[in-house]
């Protein structure tokens, strides 16, 4: 993912003041994969590549989900958000999702992060690698499956409010 961005100019290397690994900033190319729109030149404004060893969580946060059970239909916003945030220590790139389960408070049922139901209709997604357009414009889809087929991978572009 990381090459086919850098390679076909879309993104560029950001020295980041943290040493950070994964965030990029504009490339020369940077409107290819978007389609036109008069307000907006720079197609994003920065982009997070995600790879992880393990399996992590999409969103990076809860706060644009709605959570809800898939049996009962009750919220589970606060058993999600202890799987978020454990401790006050722990970041969420040292939590492996790979065997997280969400509790319903109502009926006791047991699920994993990604069969909640979002009444956002976004979505929960588990996975080991992602990419993170921030502010970005709506993706071709031409290049959405140029993108998917160099990766190797199947990938869907998910809109929250933040992002």
């Amino acid at each position: 993912m990381t090459d086919f961005l850098l390679s076909k100019k879309i993104v560029c290397v950001l020295e980041d003041e943290f040493g950070q690994k994964g965030f990029f900033g504009i490339g020369d190319s940077a409107l290819e994969p978007f389609k036109a729109r008069e307000d907006w030149e720079p197609g994003f404004d920065s982009c997070v590549i995600f790879i992880y060893p393990h399996i992590t969580i999409v969103p990076e946060d809860d706060t644009p989900l709605e959570p809800r059970c898939p049996d009962c239909l009750a919220n589970v916003s606060q058993p999600l958000n202890k799987l978020y945030c454990p401790d006050e220590e722990t970041q969420l790139e040292q939590i492996d999702f790979g065997g997280a389960k969400v509790t319903c408070p109502e009926c006791r049922g047991s699920f994993r992060p990604d069969e909640l139901r979002d009444e956002r209709g976004k979505g929960i997604f588990l996975t080991d690698r992602y990419v993170c357009f921030t502010d970005a414009g709506d993706f071709r889809p031409e290049w959405l499956a140029e993108f998917s087929q160099a990766a190797g991978t199947p990938h869907q572009v998910v809109s929250y409010w933040y992002t």
